[in-house]
């Protein structure tokens, strides 16, 4: 059989059939199981679930995310695995519900460090590719058959790897080889592995279609080629490993231990000990101390009971979850030599437990996520810890040697190659749309690139999201000027309970990637934020709900007839649908009608007829639920809505100022990114259309008119920023009585508090910080250089 082999392949000028490809392939690759084998397989295939990339128990994703191509036992089928032993061909077949003939060629050795390709590894990688020492290698065997071949053979990468199993670290010393035969750790093993023998640990990463890869790198030598493929197939074995069950496991006093040896973290603490005139031991100490307050300390056992007690939260309040299939993807078949970091949006405390969810369900290992030392508190600190949360705090300010060991603990997560998540925004946002960012972890890791822990960051921009935030009652009184409640286990618990409502959808999308690696120079990060909140606004789902409180919003009256509603809501879905933005599945008429009812039901809105036409009625707070459900989207209309109010009865010159001066003042409120640099024509939209897409910035301009009123009021001296707030709130209740301005829902907390920063970006205001011994610091507001230039800023806002 292998002379015909060899002549077939040798015949110059002829291809090899299909049924010749079959036979030569079966040959050279094929493992037939014994009869003892088939006999284990089809046990095992009764309860194994098929190969592909996993669909696990729990709250049921729509997008369909967590399922890659689905994979047979063709003859023309060739499985790529690092390691191929007798077991693990039998649960790749068993996997396969194949009891037959398999394709199996073995490339390497399984483990090893994730994302790490030395010289020395991958010459031994290269040489396990071959049949033996001095036999032929494996991948140019199969290179040469397809190129004699005329059909096409599939190769399907299977790493050997599951999110329910972590692997184990290399045994670099005694702390970890004693870890390792610990009763609990392996107690907590045999549990793993219980719980992911449905799953096997074989998992197939993207198959691809050899002729065609071989067609893109036509006219490089058969050695050159095999060389490329073994690393495109080392690279995607790694990155579904890293996907799915992180870097190597190591005990957490041992993680500890590696941050406190950071040699630049040693070398400061060397100088801080000097400074301080402070022994070796105590600043050691202190260091020590910071590490247990930042470090995370993941356990799958944890993440596994918790992901059951979110099914339960998710089914009682969430109707369904839709996850990006793209993003998922492309989270598993990155390259392992680039670190993942997830730049998300913040609206509520249950975006760490959403994100975490569609990860883990989609049979990856969840993130290491970024939580504020505020939510460390027991039982939900414990519990985010255990799941990947790694603590730090609201501001860094004076805590040098803090900043320094918690940088140390961020360099660690890049160089061990965890899947990270920060929250651009630094915390929740108050008025729904996206704040802009805030660039400190940015500047740390790209202060780790350029120290060269690691190659390449991909950010990859992240919304997360709810039809209705749960949250929304708690945000919506700080806008109307209450206070932020301390987070406790009695502040959630409220929360819970006021969740009355389901919560309708979440949304986990995706934006495109961004590369780090050009934005290393700090002075080039916050445009790398601004692109990446950008991205974001850009995948934001446009829904009925912010459509149809829009609509309501539409006019300045509390009352607003049901037709006029629906003319309002059938403008901005003609507008959105015409400009091809994201569309959740209930955005139309129909459902914007359903998020009427929404409203009413919730007592936002009130049915309210008069002169025999059907109407409602929105006074009080519920402009203000309304307006945090407006801002959701908003980004998606913004440049059309300056546009609208900047062309209002002037000429096309004075419109062009009018929308300058807007975009500058506003720029505290959105992220406007490169918006600049796009068209902004005025409208064709009527009248009628263009005054429904200037309401929805009506608010802004009220609400930083009556900033402006109250900022000129400021006399010599200073006043606090929170008794500026407190008198915009005074002068915007007296400017709504004298008709001066017509939106209840402009004089919102979050508003003044953002034109009070732009007064002083612009120099209209000077700012200053207090302390204050046993409360947070004070911020001062005085009279600025520019001060005058805040009544023609009123004035001019008045025109518009």
């Amino acid at each position: 059989m292998e002379t015909a082999v060899e002549a077939l392949l040798a015949r110059d000028g002829v291809e090899l059939d299909f049924r010749e490809t079959v036979d030569v392939v079966s040959f050279v690759f094929a493992w037939k199981p014994n009869p003892v084998a088939r006999v284990v397989i089809k046990g095992l295939a009764r309860f194994m679930r098929p190969l592909e990339q996993g669909s696990y128990d729990g709250k049921r994703i729509t997008g369909e995310p967590n399922r890659a191509s689905w994979v047979i036992a063709s003859p023309l089928n060739i499985f790529i695995m690092q390691r191929a032993s007798y077991w693990q061909k039998i649960v790749l077949a068993a996997r396969l519900r194949h009891a037959g003939e398999i394709n199996v060629v073995e490339v390497g050795p399984a483990g090893g460090k994730s994302g790490n390709r030395s010289a020395k590894s991958l010459k031994n990688f290269e040489r396990q590719t071959r049949s033996d020492e001095k036999g032929p290698d494996r991948l140019e065997e199969l290179i040469r058959i397809q190129r004699k071949s005329d059909v096409s053979l599939t190769v399907v990468p299977v790493a050997r790897t599951s999110h329910q199993l972590t692997p184990n670290s290399a045994s670099a010393s005694a702390v970890i080889r004693a870890y390792r035969i610990l009763p609990q750790n392996i107690i907590r093993k045999a549990f793993s592995c219980a719980h992911m023998l449905r799953t096997g640990r074989v998992k197939n990463c993207r198959p691809f279609v050899l002729s065609k890869w071989c067609e893109s790198r036509d006219g490089l030598e058969l050695s050159e080629q095999s060389a490329i493929l073994r690393r495109e197939l080392m690279g995607n074995i790694e990155s579904q490993q890293r996907a799915c069950a992180g870097p190597p496991a190591v005990p957490t006093r041992e993680a500890k231990r590696r941050v406190l040896a950071d040699p630049v973290l040693a070398s400061y603490m060397q100088e801080y000990a000097l400074d301080r005139c402070a022994t070796r031991e105590a600043v050691l100490d202190e260091a020590q101390s910071y590490v247990d307050e930042i470090a995370s300390d993941y356990r799958v056992g944890v993440v596994r009971w918790f992901a059951r007690a979110v099914d339960i939260l998710f089914d009682r309040f969430l109707t369904d979850l839709e996850v990006d299939r793209a993003g998922i993807q492309f989270l598993s078949e990155c390259d392992s030599r680039s670190r993942l970091i997830l730049i998300c949006s913040h609206k509520s405390y249950v975006d760490p437990l959403l994100i975490g969810y569609a990860l883990f369900h989609s049979g990856m290992v969840p993130p290491h996520q970024a939580a504020g030392r505020n939510l460390d508190f027991w039982p939900v600190g414990w519990l985010l810890r255990h799941s990947g949360a790694f603590y730090m705090r609201r501001t860094f300010a004076g805590e040098t040697l803090y900043t320094e060991v918690f940088s140390a603990y961020v360099r660690y997560l890049l160089a061990e190659n965890y899947i990270t998540v920060i929250y651009i925004e630094g915390t929740r946002s108050r008025d729904g749309k996206l704040a802009k960012p805030k660039t400190g972890l940015l500047e740390i890791f790209a202060d780790s690139m350029k120290m060269g822990i690691c190659q390449e960051i991909k950010l990859v921009p992240t919304y997360l999201g709810y039809e209705k935030v749960p949250e929304e009652n708690a945000h919506v009184k700080e806008m109307a000027g209450g206070k932020k409640v301390s987070e406790s286990v009695k502040g959630l618990g409220r929360i819970y309970k006021s969740m009355n409502t389901k919560l309708g959808r979440a949304y986990v999308k995706f934006g495109p990637p961004l590369s780090m690696k050009p934005t290393v120079d700090t002075a080039e990060l916050e445009a790398a934020a601004l692109a990446a909140c950008e991205s974001i606004n850009n995948v934001t789902p446009i829904t009925a709900r912010s459509l149809a409180a829009s609509s309501i919003l539409a006019t300045t009256t509390t009352w607003v007839s049901v037709a006029e509603a629906r003319g309002a809501a059938r403008t901005l879905l003609d507008f959105a649908r015409s400009r091809g933005c994201p569309m959740a599945v209930d955005a139309d008429m129909d459902g914007v009608i359903a998020a009427i009812d929404w409203f009413a039901s919730e007592g936002h809105v009130s049915r309210d007829s008069r002169d025999g036409e059907d109407g409602l009625s929105v006074d009080g707070n519920g402009r203000r639920f309304l307006e945090y459900n407006k801002n959701i989207p908003l980004n998606h209309f913004l440049d059309a809505s300056l546009d609208a109010i900047a062309s209002r009865g002037c000429e096309p010159r004075a419109q062009h100022e009018n929308l300058a001066f807007l975009r500058d003042l506003l720029d505290e409120e959105f992220v406007f990114g490169a918006a600049e640099e796009r068209s902004t024509a005025l409208l064709d939209e009527s009248v009628d259309e263009k005054r429904v897409i200037a309401s929805l910035l009506e608010s802004y301009v009220e609400g930083y008119t009556v900033a402006a009123r109250a900022a000129g009021m400021i006399c010599d001296g200073s006043i606090s920023r929170d008794d500026f707030v407190e008198r915009c709130f005074a002068e915007g209740e007296l400017m709504l009585s004298e008709g001066a301005i017509t939106r209840q829902e402009a004089v919102s907390k979050t508003m003044m508090m953002n034109a009070a920063r732009r007064f002083v970006v612009l120099g209209a205001l000077e700012q200053r910080r207090e302390k204050a011994k046993g409360h947070r610091d004070r911020v001062l507001l005085s009279k600025g250089p520019r001060f005058d230039e805040i009544a023609l800023i009123e004035e001019r806002l008045h025109q518009l």
